[in-house]
């Protein structure tokens, strides 16, 4: 092909290039990429600006504080209720508050149908004692008019009369006690002391506690024959030798002031 020929097809070609891109890019020389380049960016339409987005802020809705409501307390019974005298202090001055009336009536033998169970807080007091019987009874296997029963007896005496101490003895025994026909549950026993014989009797009894029907418990010693001056320092340990233990204390119940107490 003759040389004139090639450079004319050569000439056309480029001449279409150049005529395809951009005026900008028409002005660079041929072979000149980097004038392409920029002049093609610079022809570049700008990137629209990012609008900000309104951000809401989100509220949160204060808590409500749920309070239970106030229940009233229920009144104490007055058996449960405490024997002391509370006192209250106010800026005028102690009010003394005056326990709940205690009404012990005794009731006639056999009121009470049922079996003597379980006795506590039977109390007998005299000016130099005080003593406190608990009992736990059950029903024998072979009859139904006996019961077995263990008996505890706390005392707390004076040991002076000027009340300088107290003695106090805890004793523990036990007993079967049978219902005679008068409705009466009873046991006796009977010991030798210094010739003659002391007998011990034991008795349940019913009463009435406000109005409610429960036993008590009296005890009896009486020396038949024998040599009563021997006898003499026996039976002071046991006097008086009839007393009676009535629930919830008794009106002949003090309280004894002592400087010490022992134990035995």
């Amino acid at each position: 092909m003759p040389p004139r020929l090639s450079l004319s097809i050569l000439s056309g070609v480029l001449g279409v290039v150049f005529m395809s891109a951009t005026p900008a890019a028409a002005m660079c020389e041929p072979g000149d990429f980097a004038c392409r380049k920029f002049s093609n960016s610079a022809n570049a339409k700008p990137k629209r600006a990012r609008r900000p987005q309104n951000r809401t802020r989100s509220t949160r809705r204060p808590r409500t504080r749920t309070t239970a409501p106030v229940v009233a307390k229920a009144p104490v019974p007055e058996e449960l209720q405490e024997t002391e005298s509370p006192v209250r202090t106010t800026m005028a001055g102690p009010i003394v508050l005056s326990p709940a009336p205690v009404q012990v009536t005794t009731l006639s033998p056999g009121s009470i149908e049922e079996a003597p169970k379980d006795l506590s807080t039977l109390v007998f007091g005299s000016n130099d004692r005080i003593e406190s019987a608990t009992a736990v009874c059950r029903p024998t296997k072979h009859s139904l008019r006996r019961v077995n029963c263990t008996l505890a007896m706390h005392r707390l005496a004076l040991t002076s009369g000027s009340g300088n101490g107290c003695l106090a003895t805890l004793k523990v025994r036990a007993i079967e006690l049978a219902k005679d026909t008068s409705g009466r549950w009873r046991h006796e026993e009977a010991i030798a002391l210094c010739g003659g014989r002391l007998i011990r009797e034991t008795e349940f009894f019913p009463v009435a506690l406000n109005g409610q029907p429960q036993f008590a418990l009296r005890e009896r010693y009486e020396m038949i024959g024998g040599n009563q001056d021997c006898a003499a320092p026996y039976l002071a340990t046991r006097r008086p030798l009839d007393r009676t233990f009535m629930p919830l204390g008794h009106e002949r119940t003090q309280k004894l002031a002592c400087g010490a107490v022992t134990a035995r």
